[in-house]
């Protein structure tokens, strides 16, 4: 169910903007989403894939062993979340330059607002592994869930008045 709830937070913004406004709309926030996930997947790749293990075979040994693996993740995660930040915004705007779209450049605040949604997608991942390993799901399912009804009432609020910024505040 977690699953299905995330999935339909990630994917609501493109059917509102849909419903509400243009397909240039669409592809605008398509891509600002696409490119600020970049962010996600550098912390995964570098951090969660590489430590998530550790804190499982840590909680194993014990709650000490466990805690300070949790700091290293928690470490390694804000470190490596502010580098991809810095890199992305370094690299944005020549990206847009580089690809000349109006559209692009006239929603570029909703990429910067998208980045810094998941920049708090990957802090999140340091108390939902925590959480996991704890065997705690089910308060995983109860943010989620909650997650899910504020993201889907600020898309009827926020995206029929203020489109692509609509959608990345949502």
């Amino acid at each position: 169910i977690g699953t299905i709830l995330y999935k339909i937070i990630e994917f609501s913004g493109r059917y509102f903007l849909s419903f509400y406004h243009s397909e240039t709309e669409v592809g605008v926030y398509t891509f600002f989403t696409s490119i600020s996930n970049i962010l996600f997947v550098f912390v995964q790749t570098i951090v969660i894939i590489e430590l998530y293990p550790k804190l499982i075979k840590a909680k194993n040994i014990g709650q000490e062993e466990f805690f300070l693996t949790l700091k290293t993740f928690k470490k390694q995660i804000i470190q490596y979340s502010i580098i991809g930040i810095v890199l992305s915004i370094i690299c944005i705007y020549p990206l847009l330059w580089f690809l000349d779209k109006t559209a692009l450049f006239e929603s570029v605040s909703s990429y910067l607002l998208l980045l810094v949604s998941t920049l708090f997608f990957c802090l999140s991942f340091i108390s939902h592994y925590a959480l996991y390993v704890n065997k705690m799901d089910l308060d995983i399912l109860k943010a989620t869930i909650i997650s899910f009804i504020f993201n889907i009432s600020l898309s009827f609020v926020l995206i029929p008045r203020f489109a692509v910024l609509g959608a990345a505040s949502a």
